[in-house]
């Protein structure tokens, strides 16, 4: 299995420095951090700590949580600043395969759907679309990450590594 998981991120991590990329806009991208890209930056030591997850190529850091209803259904939105710290495009969305959600029910330990709910009227559209549009490097942008609850138990979120090795974890309470 984590062998399947590794070629998976190779595979993906390859499509994301070969693929061409649309022209879109970013959110607030001019009072965001910008940093020096570093070509070695794949190679640096991942890491979760203080609601940062440095993710080598990409930082994300954490800076807001909230709950929302929409159809019907509660969602829990992750606010986040991402930088591309490497000297390629990078594609911040590939963050769900190392980055999990988790909900317990009075049984199981549910893994959350990941959703893309984000339009006009509750402000989240263009961090949105953000997450699932390529960062220039050494740029930041506001994104966010959103879940599917299942019911009102804590979320556990878990940050692992290239080797599927569990870095860090975050506990939020959902109210």
């Amino acid at each position: 299995m984590n062998k399947l998981i590794k070629i998976g991120v190779a595979t993906l991590a390859v499509f994301t420095l070969t693929a061409t990329v649309p022209t879109s806009s970013v959110v607030n991208a001019s009072k965001l951090k910008t940093v020096k890209p570093d070509p070695n930056a794949s190679d640096r030591v991942w890491t979760y700590k203080n609601n940062v997850f440095d993710a080598g190529n990409e930082t994300y850091k954490f800076t807001k949580h909230k709950v929302i209803k929409e159809d019907g259904e509660k969602y829990l939105i992750l606010y986040c600043d991402i930088t591309n710290n490497s000297t390629k495009e990078m594609e911040p969305d590939l963050v769900s395969l190392v980055m999990h959600a988790n909900q317990k029910t009075s049984s199981t330990d549910e893994e959350l759907e990941t959703a893309t709910i984000g339009t006009k009227q509750n402000g989240l559209e263009k961090r949105e679309h953000n997450l699932y549009t390529k960062i220039l490097p050494g740029k930041s942008v506001h994104a966010c990450i959103q879940y599917k609850l299942v019911n009102n138990s804590p979320v556990t979120i878990t940050f692992q590594n290239a080797d599927s090795q569990t870095i860090g974890s975050k506990t939020i309470k959902i109210k």
